[in-house]
């Protein structure tokens, strides 16, 4: 059977378990369900998808000295060099 927690995220809304009917599931689940059978996902830096693996983990580190410094700024300066280093090589 199904997750039926709320919030828990239905398996038909991937095509797995297609035969558990959308009316068992709460109200935010189903609207979830119908979301991803019209709309695409968009791509995620954090999760590989939208930037090279090197560039995300070289925004993870500048973000990880980030919360140890809070230098706003130069944490600003940091991830446009970086971008800037990756857009032009």
């Amino acid at each position: 059977m199904a997750d039926q927690r709320p919030g828990a995220f239905p398996t038909s809304a991937h095509g797995v378990g297609s035969a558990v009917p959308a009316s068992v599931f709460d109200p935010i689940a189903q609207s979830y369900m119908q979301e991803f059978k019209t709309n695409r996902l968009v791509p995620s830096s954090a999760h590989g998808s939208a930037t090279p693996p090197n560039f995300a983990s070289a925004v993870n580190d500048i973000m990880g000295q980030f919360a140890q410094s809070k230098d706003v700024s130069g944490t600003a300066q940091a991830l446009q060099q970086k971008a800037q280093q990756f857009l032009t090589s």
